[in-house]
């Protein structure tokens, strides 16, 4: 009997013992809930994020031509179109990513789990 992996690849479980499979499990579970942990500070700090560079560009830019200042739309507009900005989105959607492939791995180390269960219980049952 065997099962699929996070990576795709077959499993013998008749190779792998409980231990292995519950550690690679609390892994990946340790590895999901530090992703979701991360993810969840960009997506608190988004607002924190943009008002620094609106801030940073009042400071070091000149307001956009014909105006005196920057008013709240302009430096808005500008803070979402900066590179810093871009690449703070560019790292959120990578740590999403990366939480989703982590509760995969973790959902798929379950399903190994209750694979092996199975075939303990099978093996028990066909000795009696």
């Amino acid at each position: 009997m065997s099962t699929i992996n996070e990576t795709e690849e077959r499993i013998d479980l008749s190779k792998i013992t409980m231990e292995e499979i519950l550690d690679s499990r609390h892994k990946a579970g340790k590895a999901w809930v530090n992703a979701c942990a991360l993810h969840q500070r960009y997506e608190k700090g988004e607002d924190e994020k943009l008002k620094q560079i609106m801030s940073n560009i009042a400071k070091t830019q000149t307001p956009p031509y014909g105006k005196k200042s920057w008013n709240r739309d302009d430096l808005r507009d500008a803070a979402q179109s900066s590179t810093e900005w871009t690449t703070y989105l560019d790292e959120w959607n990578n740590l999403y990513k990366t939480m989703l492939e982590a509760i995969n791995k973790r959902d798929s180390w379950n399903a190994t789990l209750e694979a092996k269960r199975t075939q303990m219980v099978n093996e028990r049952e066909s000795r009696r």
